[in-house]
C-alpha cells in the first residue's frame, strides 16, 4: 500500500510540474481567439460591473462561468498566467478525484490513473491555455463520482455541479438526460433523479432570468447555440471541418440583435437538416466518428504541427482501443458503478456533441473519464488473463463466451 501511495504522489508531482512549466512558458500570451474573448468579458465585468460585449451592451454570447472565474483571478492581478496556474491545480484535483473514485472499485487503478494522465500531454497543454475545459473536467469527474452510486444527497450534489458545468460549457447540458436516466435506473426510484434535475435547474435559472431581463428573450445559457448548430449543419461543412468553413451563411442581417441572430442561424441549420435529411444523417455519423479523432484542423494554424498530431495519436488511440476492447468483455469482467458510468458518459457525449460539431478541445474533460476507464479495467483484465493462462484456456479473456 505504501508503494501504491508513493506512485500516486509521484504522478501528481510530475503532472503539476509539467503543467506549471507549460503555463509559465506561455506566460500572459493568449494564443487563441476564444481566449481573448473570455478575457475581454472578464475585464469588462471588472471595469463596468456588468456582463457586456465590446459595445458595452448586455450579452450572453458566451456562458458566464469561465469569465467569472477569470474575473476572480484578475482581482489579484490581471495576468493570464494566474488562471493558467489555477488550471494546473484543477487538473491535479481532477486526477486526485479519479484516483479516489477508481480505487473504491479497484485499488490498483489509482497509480495507473496518475501515470496515464502524465503520459497524455494534452491535459498539461490544455491547462496552459485560458480555456474552461480543465476546470470543466474537474467538475465532471466530481459529478460522475457522486452520480455513480446515487443517494438523494449525492444526486443533489451532482445536479448542482452539472448546473455549474452548463454555465461553464453549455454542451454539458446535453448530458443531463443521460444522468437522469442513470440515476433513476441505479437508484431504482425516481426521487433521486428528480432531485438531480431540480438542482440543475436551480443553478441555471438565475442566469436564464438575467438573460430574460437584459436581453428580453428566453435564453437558457448563451446565444451562440445557433451559430454552433449552423457551423455543424450546412452544405458548407464536413465531419472534420469544425469552425474552418466558408462563412457565406453567417452574414448578419441588418437590424438583427444578438438574440435574433442566434435565431436566424438556428433556423438556417434546421432548414438545411429538414431539406437534406440523408446528407444530414451521414454528416452526423461522420461527426460522431470525428469525436474520436486524434487531430483537428486548427483555426490558429501556428499551433498546428505534424509532430503534435503524431504525439496525440500515440497517446490517445491506445486508450481508446482499450476502452473499445473492454465493451465485449463487460459480462466477463463486470465494471463497478463508477467505471460503468464513465463508459456511458464518454460514449454518450460523442452522440450528443455531434448535434453541433466535434473537436478535440471539447472532448478534453471526457478524456479524463477515459483514463479512469482504462486504469480500472487493465488490472482486472490482467487477473483474468493470468487465471485463464493458468488453466490452459486459449480464450484468455473469455471474449468468445
Amino acid at each position: 500500500m505504501r508503494r501504491l501511495s508513493d506512485l500516486r504522489l509521484a504522478s501528481i508531482v510530475v503532472l503539476v510540474i509539467s503543467g506549471a512549466v507549460l503555463a509559465i512558458h506561455s506566460g500572459a500570451e493568449l494564443r487563441y481567439l476564444d481566449e481573448r474573448t473570455y478575457v475581454g468579458l472578464a475585464e469588462r465585468l471588472l471595469d463596468h460591473g456588468a456582463y457586456v460585449g465590446p459595445d458595452l451592451v448586455s450579452t450572453a454570447s458566451r456562458p458566464p462561468g469561465w469569465p467569472l472565474v477569470l474575473a476572480g483571478t484578475f482581482l489579484l492581478d490581471r495576468n493570464p498566467l494566474l488562471p493558467k496556474l489555477l488550471n494546473v491545480l484543477a487538473l491535479a484535483g481532477a486526477v486526485l478525484l479519479l484516483m479516489r473514485f477508481t480505487s473504491r472499485e479497484e485499488p490498483r487503478a489509482a497509480p495507473l490513473v496518475g501515470w496515464l494522465a502524465v503520459c497524455f500531454p494534452l491535459f498539461a497543454y490544455a491547462a496552459s491555455t485560458l480555456y474552461p475545459q480543465i476546470l470543466g473536467g474537474l467538475g465532471l469527474v466530481a459529478a460522475v463520482g457522486l452520480a455513480a452510486r446515487p443517494t438523494p444527497r449525492s444526486a443533489v450534489g451532482a445536479g448542482l455541479l452539472f448546473g455549474a458545468l452548463a454555465l461553464l460549457v453549455p454542451s454539458f447540458a446535453l448530458l443531463v438526460p443521460v444522468l437522469v436516466a442513470w440515476i433513476a435506473w441505479s437508484a431504482r426510484r425516481a426521487a433521486p433523479a428528480a432531485a438531480f434535475a431540480l438542482a440543475f435547474v436551480l443553478v441555471v435559472a438565475p442566469w436564464t432570468a438575467r438573460n430574460a431581463v437584459r436581453l428580453g428573450a428566453f435564453v437558457p445559457i448563451s446565444t451562440n447555440g445557433g451559430l454552433n448548430l449552423l457551423m455543424g449543419n450546412s452544405a458548407q461543412t464536413s465531419p472534420t471541418a469544425g469552425v474552418n468553413i466558408e462563412r457565406s451563411e453567417f452574414q448578419k442581417p441588418p437590424g438583427v440583435d444578438e438574440v435574433g441572430l442566434d435565431r436566424v442561424f438556428r433556423d438556417r441549420a434546421v432548414a438545411w437538416i429538414t431539406s437534406n435529411p440523408g446528407d444530414a444523417f451521414v454528416l452526423y455519423l461522420g461527426k460522431v466518428a470525428n469525436h474520436f479523432n486524434f487531430r483537428n484542423e486548427l483555426a490558429t494554424s501556428a499551433e498546428a504541427s505534424p509532430w503534435k498530431d503524431w504525439l496525440m495519436a500515440a497517446t490517445y488511440l491506445p486508450l481508446l482501443a482499450v476502452a473499445l476492447v473492454r465493451i465485449p468483455l463487460w459480462r466477463r469482467i463486470p465494471p463497478g458503478p463508477f467505471e460503468a458510468l464513465c463508459h456511458v458518459i464518454y460514449f454518450s457525449n460523442a452522440f450528443a456533441s455531434a448535434v453541433f460539431f466535434t473537436r478535440i478541445r471539447f472532448r478534453i474533460p471526457f478524456d479524463l473519464l477515459l483514463v479512469a476507464m482504462v486504469a480500472s479495467f487493465l488490472p482486472k483484465a490482467l487477473d483474468a488473463w493470468r487465471a485463464r493462462v493458468a488453466r490452459g484456456d486459449p480464450d484468455v479473456l473469455g471474449a468468445g463466451r
